[in-house]
């Protein structure tokens, strides 16, 4: 088991890829920009959010497991009428991937309960297009880890 600040570099080096309308792809980094593209795909609908549903608390799930969480999301998703991508969060070292979504305007409120539902460490949240963050639900790591303008505790 990685520890906190292991997993937190590890987040910080993932590239959080969305396939847009017509195939292209874009990708959010921790503490980057919006691209352009993701910009004008989300239009006014911020915050921008994504989010898995896959491999609780960075505990590998058996793909079935996975895909089960992953529809269930999806299904979550569909039912708030909010505009969705497709996506996958891929980490190269350890190489790690994950079916996640990239969700336009939904409330941190809404995020974080499905996040905490999920059991998600953290997931990724641009407020505005200046830079991409992590929102972090794992209270007990603040103590381990410094400072850091690019995550948001979430004060649960």
């Amino acid at each position: 088991m990685s520890s906190p600040t292991q997993l937190l570099d590890i987040y910080r080096a993932t590239s959080y890829d969305a396939r847009l309308p017509g195939g292209a792809r874009s990708s959010l980094k921790i503490g980057k920009p919006v691209p352009e593209a993701l910009r004008v795909w989300v239009r006014r609908d911020w915050p921008l959010l994504f989010i898995s549903a896959c491999n609780p608390h960075s505990k590998e799930f058996a793909a079935v497991d996975n895909r089960d969480r992953t529809r269930n999301l999806l299904s979550r998703l569909d039912r708030s009428r909010l505009r969705r991508l497709v996506g996958v969060g891929r980490a190269t070292h350890p190489a790690w991937r994950e079916t996640s979504f990239l969700v336009a305007g939904l409330s941190l409120e809404a995020a974080d309960r499905l996040a905490i539902e999920f059991g998600q460490n953290a997931i990724v949240v641009a407020v505005n297009p200046i830079s991409t963050r992590l929102r972090v639900y794992r209270n007990e790591w603040r103590t381990r880890i410094a400072n850091d303008a690019d995550i948001m505790w979430t004060g649960r």
